[in-house]
């Protein structure tokens, strides 16, 4: 598929033109691990510069477009952008990971750009994970203390529920921690719900 004839002649050849070989889609897999998925005539991953839920990323033989956020360019702009090296570093990568080595070019860079990629990965799902918990968690103690404001109507509800208006008030606290924007607030009131929700 790749022709790899170039790089064994040993030419000195631009790396550029030997990174531009490979096609978007082999880029798109090693270096960010997407998974491509083919709908029709095209291709499509989740995009790794932006917190992705759909794939958003349309790749063809040498180019990526983001719906979702705009990115765009060739595999070598795609390795730079990913990878935060410039587009020399990237063509290098490129070069030295599919094995089309250029005179005067070692493979310093190799496998870097994957290992970084994955663990930007990562913490992409990890922060998702996170943001679905506090989701959860914030539709839960809003339908509690919607039952208790629409349930707790007459002397005779208070009589007999009456432990529920106390859990109203640490509802409304925790409520309020997990529609925090500060993290750390928010792992607080997941903190807190999960040990009321047990409990």
């Amino acid at each position: 598929m790749f022709n790899h004839s170039i790089a064994q002649r040993g030419d000195p050849v631009n790396p550029f033109v030997l990174a531009r070989q490979i096609p978007m889609v082999e880029i798109a897999r090693s270096y960010a691990n997407a998974d491509v998925l083919q709908r029709g005539a095209r291709n499509y991953a989740l995009c790794p510069f932006h917190d992705d839920h759909r794939p958003s990323m349309l790749i063809n033989d040498r180019q990526f477009y983001c719906f979702g956020c705009g990115e765009h360019g060739d595999n070598v702009a795609f390795v730079s952008k990913l990878c935060s090296i410039s587009p020399y570093d990237a063509a290098k990568a490129i070069c030295a990971d599919f094995n089309l080595l250029p005179v005067g070019v070692n493979a310093s860079y190799r496998q870097r750009p994957v290992a970084d990629a994955t663990e930007q990965r990562k913490k992409q799902d990890e922060a998702t994970i996170r943001r679905q918990r506090v989701n959860i968690a914030s539709k839960c103690l809003a339908l509690v203390v919607r039952m208790i404001d629409h349930g707790l109507r007459t002397p005779a509800d208070l009589e007999r529920f009456g432990e529920l208006a106390q859990v109203q008030g640490e509802c409304e606290t925790i409520l309020e921690l997990l529609d925090s924007k500060d993290t750390t607030t928010q792992d607080l009131g997941l903190s807190l719900f999960e040990r009321w929700w047990v409990a």
